[in-house]
């Protein structure tokens, strides 16, 4: 039987990078000809899941007070710090089943590290729940 290792396939991988162009390309077409959606249904949506990035004017018109909740710079920051925990348990995972143990204890430093410290970022800046405005006082505020 001929295996061949996973990835040495050139066929398959220039069928997907052409499925991830057609893909792209009908993408493109289909957002510019589809309506945008309404201002009062991405401010529902905005009031409800509260989304991280560029939400500024339907964040100003509906005028949810402030909540303590991270900025985009700092969620990324705390991404990255989760990627780089997943990234040293992942090392540590793999050293041991090949037996190199530096390889190791730098995976298992870099995961207890970067893990610790994004659950402390986590844990110092969660709001109270007296101090979340919920979707009903939103609602209330746009009938008046």
């Amino acid at each position: 039987m001929n295996e061949e290792p996973l990835g040495a396939n050139p066929t398959l991988f220039s069928r997907r990078l052409e499925d991830g162009c057609v893909s792209f390309l009908v993408l493109i077409p289909i957002t510019l000809l589809t309506p945008p959606e309404s201002e009062e249904t991405l401010k529902r949506f905005f009031a409800r899941c509260r989304p991280p990035g560029f939400w500024g004017p339907i964040r100003r018109q509906i005028q949810i007070a402030v909540t303590g909740e991270p900025s985009s710079g700092r969620m990324f920051f705390d991404s990255m710090l989760g990627i780089l925990a997943a990234f040293g348990l992942v090392l540590a995972t793999n050293a041991v089943f090949v037996g190199d143990w530096p390889t190791f204890s730098v995976g298992l430093i870099a995961c207890i590290m970067a893990g610790g410290w994004l659950l402390k970022r986590i844990m110092d800046t969660r709001p109270t729940p007296q101090s979340v405005p919920s979707l009903s006082s939103f609602e209330t505020a746009k009938n008046k």
